[in-house]
């Protein structure tokens, strides 16, 4: 049969696009064919929609201000117009490709772009036999985000009410952790089917190749440097600050440095300029290689840039400080590398992950924010961290042993094909 997937961002290092990666490449096994629907920066969409591109799209940009800032809810005007143009774009797109299933994802979770909302909604709506399935891998009540998406007016409230996520006979939700399915029955009466975040823990191992040889040089290193990773994107609440306040405090003999290699965007300028000054003030050397990161098809398109996966390889200790995750696609990614992970305990680590027996090096599970408006943790805290780090790196058995314990639990319990596969077969079943 052919599937369509949907979301605003889609072949991308952003963790919603490798997690429909990981359920693409299932799909494809299974012998569907796959249309893509994202926004104009994707590069394997087949649909390309520019409003989908909330970031940096002015009108999109504009209106979102209006109605989360300022409170005013444009109501049989612009919303509608918009969300009327997308859904001419979907009706079309359907009509050309007669998709049966098309899986949503986060779309109805997060209102970023409220005309894109209200067109799937309308699109699903009008097409009764087209099966949907809501993929939530965060919800905008999330403590890291509901500040963002305040509520200033009842029209608004309404709004997010019937939409977010709304409720449709053709329509099923799936959330990727036990915290999200309990809050969505708790704020919306919905239920949902848990698919958590998974990894393909039966590929081959990252390891140093032809391809990736001058990693190293390429990024300003030698290789005789302490290398940490911290391969989340940045944004405030993937904790950065605490990765490069642990970083001072990790003293070494040989040089210790810390290596960034996901994207930011505009939006992001001010709290990475507070970053720089922290790393700058505690005299720590953060590599800051963006531009040399990228994805398949960028390498495809001739411009050389090494994946997310050489950061991997070339990296000793891998941070996980996030203070807020739907999931966890970073740890996966360490887990399959097999490298020691340092990691802030956030609720859905405590909730899902951390019962399945993993060996972490743990920050703890409490921090505040300070006058600079960058997170903290106890000092306490850092000090048993960079000890049992320093302990680790000196014992070469133990270190082994954590990471090999860990890359079982992760194949058991958390490999694409024998877990995920099950499910997309279930939900392709209707």
């Amino acid at each position: 049969m052919k599937v369509a997937v949907a979301h605003f961002r889609i072949g991308l290092t952003d963790g919603v696009s490798l997690q429909i990666e990981e359920r693409v490449r299932i799909l494809n096994d299974l012998g569907h064919d796959i249309v893509f629907i994202a926004g104009t920066s994707s590069p394997i969409a087949d649909l390309r929609i520019p409003y989908f591109e909330y970031k940096t799209l002015n009108e999109i940009v504009s209106l979102q201000d209006q109605i989360f800032q300022n409170g005013i809810f444009p109501v049989g005007s612009l919303v509608e117009q918009i969300a009327d143009e997308i859904g001419k774009k979907l009706d079309d797109f359907w009509q050309k490709e007669k998709f049966s299933h098309i899986f949503i994802h986060n779309i109805f979770s997060l209102p970023v772009c409220l005309p894109a909302t209200l067109a799937f909604y309308n699109f699903l709506k009008n097409h009764p036999d087209l099966v949907g399935v809501a993929v939530h891998h965060d919800f905008w009540w999330d403590p890291a985000r509901i500040k963002k998406f305040e509520v200033r007016s009842s029209k608004l409230e309404k709004f997010l009410e019937n939409y977010f996520p709304p409720e449709l006979p053709n329509l099923t939700h799936t959330t990727i952790s036990t915290w999200e399915r309990q809050e969505l029955k708790k704020r919306r009466g919905i239920n949902s089917e848990v698919i958590t975040d998974t990894y393909d823990f039966e590929q081959k191992a990252w390891i140093k190749n032809e391809s990736n040889k001058n990693f190293l040089k390429d990024v300003g290193l030698t290789g005789k440097e302490l290398i940490l990773l911290l391969a989340s994107r940045v944004r405030p609440r993937k904790g950065i600050e605490i990765g490069i306040e642990f970083t001072s405090l990790l003293k070494q003999t040989r040089k210790v440095v810390l290596l960034l290699p996901n994207d930011y965007s505009d939006m992001e300028k001010e709290y990475v300029e507070k970053l720089k000054r922290l790393a700058a003030d505690l005299n720590v050397d953060v590599c800051w290689i963006q531009n040399w990161v990228g994805s398949e098809e960028e390498k495809k398109n001739g411009l050389k840039k090494y994946s997310l996966w050489d950061t991997y390889v070339f990296s000793d200790i891998v941070l996980y400080p996030s203070l807020w995750e739907g999931f966890g696609n970073q740890f996966l990614e360490a887990v399959f590398a097999k490298k020691p992970i340092v990691v802030y305990e956030y609720e859905v680590f405590k909730t899902d992950i951390k019962k399945a027996g993993f060996q972490v090096i743990s920050l703890g599970d409490k921090y505040l924010i300070g006058e600079n408006g960058l997170a903290k943790i106890s000092l306490a805290k850092y000090s048993a961290a960079t000890r049992q780090t320093q302990v680790l790196l000196s014992d070469k058995e133990k270190y082994n042993r954590m990471i090999e314990d860990n890359f079982a639990i992760g194949k058991r319990r958390f490999d694409t094909k024998s877990v995920l596969k099950k499910h997309l077969e279930k939900l392709l079943q209707t």
